[in-house]
């Protein structure tokens, strides 16, 4: 809600040289994600096909394309994240490495064309990873998914991942990482899943 001052609340944030445009009052942009972002970033290899799942306006696809990657598929599935997720591409002259896709990540995704897939959601991600899973090319790849959770459910979390990625023909190797406390008891987590065909 705006108390006082312009009316125009759309703003650019520049992280890491990348041009992020967006409005506070609609789209949540998280600066306790920024170390991620440059993680991701630097770990990419060269000619990588990159799937961002939850791109909202673009915080982990532009910093990936801008880097080494040779193409990045967006996908966003609220429209007003997805018109400054085509704002931002073009603000940061982007457009022959990202493809934005808008809709549900589920129904929507690639498949079989990506080597990293990133989930940067945190509620109940664990039901989108199937849809992860279909989108690694026949090779394999790294997922890297995000999720509030308690720590007493990591072990339940990486049954499950090892279960839907055994449906696929694949094997896993896992890896938890804490990004940040999300609340009382709740961690933002991070699984790095390395899949590769059984």
């Amino acid at each position: 809600m705006l108390v006082a001052g312009d009316s125009n609340t759309v703003t650019t944030n520049i992280e890491g040289g990348i041009k992020f445009r967006f409005d506070p009052l609609l789209i949540t942009f998280s600066q306790g994600n920024r170390q991620e972002r440059m993680r991701l970033g630097s770990i990419v290899s060269l000619g990588e096909v990159v799937v961002d799942m939850f791109a909202c306006v673009g915080q982990f696809a532009l910093p990936i394309a801008a880097g080494k990657s040779s193409r990045v598929f967006a996908i966003e599935i609220d429209p007003v994240a997805y018109d400054f997720l085509l704002e931002n591409i073009r603000l940061n002259r982007l457009e022959t490495k990202v493809a934005a896709l808008l809709g549900d990540c589920r129904e929507v995704h690639p498949s079989g064309v990506a080597d990293r897939v990133i989930m940067g959601y945190l509620h109940d991600t664990i039901l989108y990873l199937p849809a992860a899973l279909d989108t690694l090319s026949n090779r394999g790849g790294t997922i890297h998914m995000h999720i509030a959770s308690p720590k007493k459910s990591v072990s339940s979390l990486k049954e499950v991942i090892s279960v839907r990625a055994a449906e696929r023909g694949l094997d896993v190797d896992l890896a938890v990482r804490k990004i940040k406390t999300y609340s009382p008891g709740v961690d933002h987590l991070v699984f790095d899943i390395k899949a590769t065909p059984s």
